[in-house]
C-alpha cells in the first residue's frame, strides 16, 4: 500500500461519530465508518487531523482547544533552526497560570511566560516535554489538570526529551566503543525528537498492528502519537505515581558512608559510588553494541572512572550528584530523581533549560567551575534574557533563529 501527499490532503478522524473522512488532493472526499480496531485515544479528545501538506496533526479535545503537533518524519530537517528550550515543571505551572489566571501571577513572571508562549507557538523556539513533565502533570486532577496539561501539549507540538535513561546507555556505548577499539557501529539518536515513544524510551511498544511492515508501523505510531500524548496531559484522572523511596534511602546511605570518611577519600568514594550506580547500565550498552560483558575486565578502576564523569550528560549527572554525595547536610527526597536526572540530561543536549532553584543554581555553579557557558537559568526572565540576547525570534518576526550550539 502506498500513501502519498500527492493523493491524500487531510484525513480527520471523528471519534464520536466513529468515521474517517478523507480529503483528496482532487477535492474529492469519502467518508467511511471507523475500523473495529481503531481506538479512540481518550474521552477527552473528540476529533484528530492530519494534514498532508503541512504534516501536522491537530487534535480537538471536547472542550473544543485545538493543539498542533509537528509529526514525526524520516526525512527532511524538522528543526529549522529553532533552539530548544527545556521547562521544568514548575515553569510549565507558571505558563498555565498565565494562561487562566494572568492576575495571580508576578508581571515580571508574566510577561517571559508570554513570551515563551510567544516564541513556541511562533515557530521560534522548541519545548520538549519528557516523562518527568507527563509524570509530575499527570499528579494533577480535575481543571488544574487539564489547564496545565493543554498549555504543556499546545506548546510542545509533539517535540520530547528523549528518555535519559536510553540517552546515557547511548553515551556508554559511544564510550565503550572508542575505549575498547571496537569496529561496530553504535546506535544513536536524536535527544530532542518528535519519534513515537521516545519519551519513555523501550518502556511503550508500537500500538500498531504486528501484521503491517516496519515503515508501515513506524506511519501508524507518528500519525497517533500526538494525540496519545495530549491524552495523557489532559486526562482528568489523577496518576499517582511511586514515589523513589528506595533510591532516595539508598543515596542518603551513600552520603553517610562517604561523611564517614576523611576529606581526601570522598571524592574517590563518590566516584565508585557512581561506578557502582551504573554496573547495570553499562551491561547494558555493552549489549547494545554486541561486546561481552566480559569486556569490563579489560579496563581498569580509572577507565570505569572515566565512563561516569567523561560522557556529555553522564559526567554531569555525576559530578551533581557527587558534590551531594559529599554534602553531609544534604537531605535526600524522591523528587531529587527527577530533578537531577532530567535537568542535568536537558542541561546536556537542550540549548535552554529552566530549571527548579535548588538543581539550577547547583548546575550553574558546576558549569562555571568548568568553564562551561551556564546554559541553565532558575527563573523565566532570566531564560527570556538569554533568549533576546542571543537573538531568538519568532518566524513571523523575521528569519527563523539559528541553532549555534548544535546540541540538538
Amino acid at each position: 500500500m502506498t500513501l502519498s501527499s500527492d493523493e491524500y490532503s487531510m484525513w480527520v478522524l471523528d471519534w464520536k461519530s466513529k468515521q474517517i473522512r478523507i480529503v483528496m488532493q482532487s477535492g474529492e472526499e469519502h467518508v467511511a465508518p471507523l475500523g473495529a480496531d481503531a481506538r479512540r485515544p481518550s474521552k477527552e479528545i473528540a476529533r484528530t487531523f492530519f494534514d498532508w501538506d503541512r504534516w501536522w496533526l491537530t487534535t480537538e479535545t471536547e472542550k473544543g482547544h485545538l493543539v498542533f503537533s509537528e509529526v514525526w518524519s524520516p526525512v527532511g530537517d524538522p528543526v529549522k533552526g529553532r533552539p530548544s528550550v527545556y521547562l521544568d515543571q514548575g515553569h510549565w505551572s507558571t505558563i498555565a497560570k498565565t494562561v487562566v489566571r494572568p492576575e495571580a501571577v508576578a508581571e515580571a513572571d508574566r510577561t517571559a511566560a508570554r513570551r515563551i508562549m510567544k516564541l513556541g507557538s511562533d515557530g521560534g523556539i522548541r519545548l520538549p516535554l519528557s516523562s518527568a513533565t507527563m509524570q509530575e502533570t499527570a499528579a494533577l486532577f480535575g481543571n488544574r489538570r487539564y489547564e496545565v496539561g493543554i498549555a504543556i501539549a499546545s506548546l510542545s507540538g509533539g517535540w520530547q526529551l528523549r528518555d535519559p535513561i536510553e540517552l546515557r546507555r547511548q553515551e556508554f556505548a559511544a564510550w565503550f566503543a572508542t575505549r575498547l577499539s571496537l569496529n561496530t557501529p553504535v546506535p544513536a539518536a536524536d535527544p530532542v525528537t518528535l519519534a513515537p515513544r521516545s519519551v519513555f524510551g523501550d518502556r511503550i511498544e508500537s500500538a500498531a498492528g504486528t501484521d503491517l511492515s516496519d515503515s508501515m508501523r513506524m506511519f501508524m505510531d507518528a500519525l497517533t502519537w500526538p494525540s496519545v500524548l495530549v491524552s495523557i496531559l489532559i486526562d482528568p484522572e489523577r496518576i499517582d505515581g511511586v514515589p523513589p523511596t528506595r533510591w532516595a534511602d539508598g543515596n542518603s546511605d551513600v552520603a553517610k558512608w562517604i561523611g564517614s570518611m576523611s576529606r581526601e577519600q570522598r571524592s574517590p568514594a563518590a566516584t565508585l559510588a557512581a561506578i557502582r550506580d551504573n554496573e547495570d547500565l553499562m551491561s547494558s550498552a555493552l549489549s547494545l553494541i554486541g561486546a561481552p560483558r566480559a569486556s569490563v575486565s579489560q579496563l581498569g578502576l580509572q577507565d570505569l572512572a572515566d565512563a561516569v564523569t567523561d560522557t556529555r550528560f553522564g559526567g554531569l549527572y555525576t559530578a551533581i550528584m557527587g558534590e551531594r554525595h559529599r554534602d553531609p547536610n544534604r537531605r535526600w527526597l524522591p523528587n531529587d530523581l527527577n530533578d537531577v536526572m532530567f535537568l542535568t540530561c536537558a542541561a546536556a543536549y537542550c540549548d535552554y533549560v529552566a530549571a527548579e532553584r535548588s538543581t539550577g543554581r547547583q548546575m550553574t555553579q558546576l558549569m562555571s567551575r568548568r568553564g562551561i557557558e551556564p546554559n541553565v537559568y532558575t527563573n523565566l526572565p532570566d531564560l527570556v534574557e538569554a533568549l533576546d540576547r542571543d537573538g531568538v525570534h519568532g518566524a513571523s518576526e523575521g528569519e527563523p533563529s539559528s541553532d549555534s550550539s548544535g546540541k540538538s
